[in-house]
């Protein structure tokens, strides 16, 4: 795939497709078409070579290698929505990852660069948020997740099973901070850019 912005749109086209609607973007966390969006990225990082790994949560990690044992720059966001949601949140941060990693995948690197896909970001579902990257840092809540239901009945473990997950390995999605030098958020132009 060339990374020209013509090629990029496409890709974001292609993406921006699954789970659109005539009155938004409906990829709802561990739905059909989150799925979807979710097997689509890692076919175009399969295409370039990218290693990647989906852990025990559904997030799906994709990594160039640097320099041996430093600690990694990672970036990334989600591919979730809320209901009748916009094409632009999340994917935009997803697809701008994806393309600095295709890009830089041949450079010498100081650092090792990840793309972190994170599920269930977006709170439509389950009424709580950022419920990958919770866990990734050790901030869940697991008492309050199990309590809460969607529209369908099901919480979150029942989803992660529906998904062929299992809810009892959900300790082994907890990142260590001390692999991470940093994590660089990069978002639609009306939000700000940082680093955190």
């Amino acid at each position: 795939m060339s990374t020209t912005k013509a090629a990029l749109q496409h890709l974001f086209d292609e993406l921006a497709a699954i789970g659109h609607t005539s009155h938004g973007m409906n990829r709802i966390a561990f739905t059909p078409p989150e799925n979807q969006a979710f097997e689509f990225i890692s076919q175009i990082l399969d295409q370039h070579g990218i290693a990647h790994r989906t852990d025990g949560f559904g997030n799906l990690i994709a990594r160039i290698h640097g320099e041996k044992n430093r600690p990694a720059v990672a970036t990334g966001s989600h591919l979730d929505s809320v209901p009748d949601g916009g094409c632009y949140d999340g994917a935009v941060g997803v697809i701008a990852g994806l393309y600095a990693l295709i890009e830089l995948q041949e450079e010498a690197l100081n650092h090792p660069l990840e793309l972190i896909i994170f599920r269930a970001e977006e709170s439509s579902r389950f009424g709580h948020s950022c419920m990958a990257s919770k866990l990734m840092t050790g901030q869940a809540d697991l008492d309050k997740w199990r309590e809460t239901r969607g529209s369908d009945g099901k919480n979150i473990f029942d989803a992660l099973r529906d998904n062929g997950l299992d809810p009892d390995q959900l300790d082994q999605v907890k990142i260590n901070p001390a692999d991470y030098k940093s994590f660089v958020t990069i978002q639609h132009p009306s939000y700000k850019s940082g680093i955190f």
